[in-house]
């Protein structure tokens, strides 16, 4: 008897988002978690980073996102 399996690939993958102070970087990853939701939030100041996971399934690959958001602040 055949057993019948989907083969899926896993694919990680560490994701830092770099840049300017007030240019979207943390409203670019809020919509990433948040697709479904098309209410604009007020956007505050990121205080160091912080760190989210997005897992997307696609047909053949399971994909995860470790997504870091850093402060636009010069140290």
């Amino acid at each position: 008897m055949r057993r019948n399996t989907t083969f899926r690939s896993k694919c990680n993958f560490d994701v830092i988002l770099l840049g300017d102070t007030a240019v979207g970087k943390s409203s670019l990853i809020a919509r990433l978690l948040d697709s479904t939701s098309s209410e604009l939030k007020e956007p505050t100041a990121t205080v160091g980073t912080e760190c989210a996971v997005k897992t997307i399934l696609l047909p053949d690959a399971y994909i995860r996102l470790n997504i870091c958001d850093t402060s636009g602040q010069k140290r």
